[in-house]
């Protein structure tokens, strides 16, 4: 598939498009939970980059009742699903 970082300066690039305040501390408002990434110059969206591992469901859960996601953008080779 693609190469991890790859997918992370694709992400970057995409975030970059949008308008950003310099003065701001965090201009991308970037909140981690466990292996997804939720920024608020897109926010509602999950970023997926990493293998799946245990309790990313738990994660994903937390996220989507934190913010209005209705889109999860998965860049991932796989993992446990278990």
């Amino acid at each position: 598939m693609f190469n991890p970082l790859v997918k992370i300066l694709g992400v970057i690039a995409l975030v970059f498009t949008t308008a950003v305040n310099a003065e701001e501390k965090d201009p991308f408002d970037i909140t981690v939970y466990g292996s997804f990434l939720h920024t608020g110059t897109v926010p509602n969206a999950l970023f997926f980059f990493n293998d799946i591992e245990q309790y990313d469901s738990f994660e994903l859960r937390r996220a989507i009742r934190n913010h209005g996601i209705d889109i999860v953008v998965l860049a991932s080779d796989g993992g446990s699903v278990w």
